[in-house]
């Protein structure tokens, strides 16, 4: 049995201790920090380094061993309680998913430290659920609509704050088991259509795989990270457009990646929330389908989207974030998930999205027409579809406000939602005779909305929208045979056919809209100039000045210049230029080529000068004369020489073959490693284009996404809003 010390002890352990303390203080001294603490948990086993540090102090004042070691070992141990108290983040988990995810337990309570990475989070929280032990990549940690990073970044730099900041309440925290993935075939559609719910959208790969690719496991950040190795560079496989013109829209290039990719992953995260209906997630059993299945499935799609939207908002677009309606719709979407889980522990999270969404949507609509649009729905009319974001918000805040006890403010709200639900459905009489003349339900149902019911209106508007849709289609096609300006916007297909009505050539036309931003002024010059540069010149004084040594191609662009001049100016011209070695590659102006790669960063891309080949993007290397703005592609370089670059008569040659022939070898040797580089980021590309096709392909090709968002049927959000409507 323990017998208690003195109290001369007592007061000779504690001297000690601040004698102790002291001392480290001075020398600056943690001994919650390695070497001393290998970890930051109360209770580890000191570092190697302790031993040594108790044993200093020992000798220098002159105490036993055991005590000095005692107290350090105490000083520790309260410096780790109280770090702990800081740094505390208790996780409160609930557990989603289909399978034996934690052998029945529908809550998990963990403590972890907001100095961990999110990969060792996520390796605590595996250990805790006994089918998910060492298999951290199928574990999803969602708090606050975001998904936990298993990077590097820490648990405090992922918004999971110690609970000091949250005065002592645990994180909630939703805890989802990524599956295999559910595999999507791809259908025949329009390949530059199709995409995200609102004013934008993302279209996929322009062909299919010939091959189905095998359902595997790919959890949603290897989606993320697939869709952004594609937009790396440019857009690759994906375009943004806009749903309601059906034309391509720019985007910022440090904005491009994030953008697309928050598109592309809200995109199918709509898509899973819709299959609810009809039992398309998951198996059977009491967790593998309908709507609680869906939800979690989705909301692990749409945590990811907003992340890549916060991104993008910090890259500079947040102005265009302000223009497209899918980031409100995302933080609708989010909250709805919330609301099919029944999840009332993300209720702030759900209530500062749904003040996003709002804001928003007051951009969208103006009072006035909700004055009307209510007055219309007061008198049984049809509404107009734009009122559905709005009828969504007050669902969810009306949900929200009965969590929160305000009774009158969640009638209010719900009321309201059902007056317009009851405006927007439609007529099954004539609804059957819009689908008898081929139309989609959802096609059907849209354009019933758009014209407040009336069928025959609805019937003409069907039959308006095909040859718009294939003037848009056509209109992408062109922006798209165009390609992009310098500053990364599409070039203008209506100036194109401004300056080849004036008798220009098409091709340098694009060329100069290309480096001239759209500048139809700029272009103008540009392009008289390259028709000028292309003049036929005087063969009797051009066959002169190839007599008398003048490289071809040079003496040509002399007796251009020269214009009435003729042969003696261009001489005179000639004379006066340095002698340039034989063979040697060189701009125009007799300027030095140097290696050049388009930084990813920068938007736009090269166009050789020589074969006119447009759209040279990196990995691949050119020649380039920043002087002149001069670019030869690695081909039409070879073609003008053998040396590896231009050299003045007066500067030596290479002495002898010897060194030539390293130059040659370093050349060849530069060369193989480009193209090995060129060849392993392709078959990355490759890898990450099957991923995106699997997983993303089917949701992103569809061509008719505004009329599926305007005639959506409201009978999920109907049997909700009965349900808490009876409760108040």
């Amino acid at each position: 049995r323990e017998v208690p010390r003195a109290s001369s002890e007592v007061a000779m352990a504690t001297s000690l201790a601040d004698v102790l303390r002291e001392e480290l203080r001075k020398e600056g001294v943690k001994l919650w920090l390695p070497p001393f603490s290998p970890s930051v948990a109360p209770g580890v086993a000191a570092g190697n380094e302790f031993p040594a540090l108790a044993e200093k102090y020992a000798k220098r004042l002159a105490k036993d061993l055991g005590q000095v070691t005692g107290a350090l070992e105490d000083l520790r141990q309260h410096a780790l309680l109280k770090l702990r108290e800081k740094t505390r983040v208790t996780v409160l988990g609930k557990v989603l998913g289909g399978g034996p995810l934690a052998a029945g337990r529908q809550e998990l309570r963990v403590e972890l430290c907001s100095g961990m990475t999110g990969g060792e989070a996520l390796t605590t929280l595996s250990a805790h659920l006994s089918d998910l032990a060492g298999a951290t990549q199928q574990l999803r940690a969602i708090a606050s609509g975001r998904v936990l990073a298993a990077g590097a970044e820490t648990l405090e730099q992922q918004g999971w704050l110690s609970d000091l900041s949250r005065q002592g309440q645990p994180l909630r925290v939703l805890l989802v088991r990524s599956g295999p993935a559910k595999s999507t075939s791809s259908e025949a559609a329009d390949p530059a259509s199709g995409a995200a719910p609102a004013s934008s959208s993302a279209a996929s790969a322009q062909a299919a795989p010939t091959a189905a690719a095998p359902a595997l496991v790919c959890p949603v950040a290897r989606i993320r990270e697939a869709a952004e190795h594609l937009t790396a560079q440019g857009f690759g496989d994906f375009e943004l457009s806009d749903a309601a013109t059906g034309k391509l829209v720019p985007v910022p290039p440090a904005a491009r990646q994030a953008l697309i990719t928050a598109i592309a992953l809200h995109a199918r995260g709509r898509e899973l929330l819709s299959e609810r209906a009809c039992g398309g997630v998951g198996g059977g059993g009491a967790e593998g389908g309908g709507e609680a299945a869906a939800a979690t499935a989705a909301l692990e799609f749409l945590a990811e989207a907003d992340r890549c939207f916060e991104r993008c908002e910090a890259a500079g677009a947040g102005a265009l974030l302000g223009q497209i309606d899918n980031f409100g719709q995302l933080q609708l979407d989010i909250c709805w998930a919330y609301a099919l889980l029944g999840d009332t522990d993300h209720l702030p999270d759900a209530e500062k999205r749904l003040q996003v969404a709002e804001r928003m949507i007051n951009r969208q609509v103006t009072p006035f027409f909700m004055s009307v649009a209510e007055g219309k729905a007061k008198q049984g009319s049809t509404v107009d579809p734009q009122v559905l974001p709005s009828v969504k918000l007050w669902l969810l805040r009306g949900i929200a406000r009965r969590c929160h006890g305000d009774a009158a403010g969640a009638r209010a709200d719900l009321q309201k939602a059902d007056l317009f639900i009851r405006a927007l459905q439609v007529d099954v009489t004539a609804l059957e005779g819009l689908l008898v003349l081929g139309a989609s339900r959802v096609q059907a149902v849209a354009a019933l909305r758009r014209c407040g019911g009336d069928v025959e209106q609805a019937a003409a508007a069907l039959l308006a929208a095909a040859p718009r849709r294939e003037l848009a289609r056509k209109e992408r096609t062109a922006q798209r045979k165009f390609g992009t300006t310098l500053d990364g916007s599409y070039v203008d297909s209506a100036l194109v056919s401004q300056l080849t009505g004036m008798g220009f050539d098409e091709k340098a036309a694009v060329k100069a809209l290309k480096r001239s931003n759209n500048d139809v002024g700029v272009a103008l010059d540009l392009v008289q100039k390259s028709a000028d540069s292309n003049a036929p010149v005087d063969e009797l004084a051009l066959c002169s000045l190839i007599s008398l040594g003048f490289d071809q191609g040079r003496a040509e662009r002399a007796l251009r210049e020269a214009g009435a001049g003729g042969f003696e100016q261009a001489h005179a011209k000639l004379t006066a230029e340095p002698a340039l070695v034989e063979g040697a590659r060189m701009c125009n102006k007799g300027h030095e080529l140097v290696a050049y790669k388009r930084p990813g960063d920068k938007s736009g891309s090269n166009i050789c000068d020589d074969c006119g080949r447009e759209d040279i993007l990196p990995p691949e290397e050119i020649r380039r004369c920043a002087v002149c703005d001069f670019d030869l592609c690695l081909q039409c370089y070879e073609r003008r020489g053998t040396g590896s670059s231009k050299r003045p008569a007066d500067q030596p040659a290479p002495e002898d073959s010897k060194t030539r022939r390293k130059i040659d070898k370093d050349a060849d040797a530069a060369a193989a490693a480009a193209r090995e580089a060129a060849e392993a980021q392709e078959h990355a590309r490759e890898e990450a284009r099957e991923v995106v096709w699997r997983e993303l392909g089917r949701c992103l090709r569809r061509g008719d996404i505004e009329d599926e968002v305007a005639g959506v049927e409201l009978h999920e959000e109907d049997a909700l809003l009965q349900q808490h409507l009876s409760s108040l």
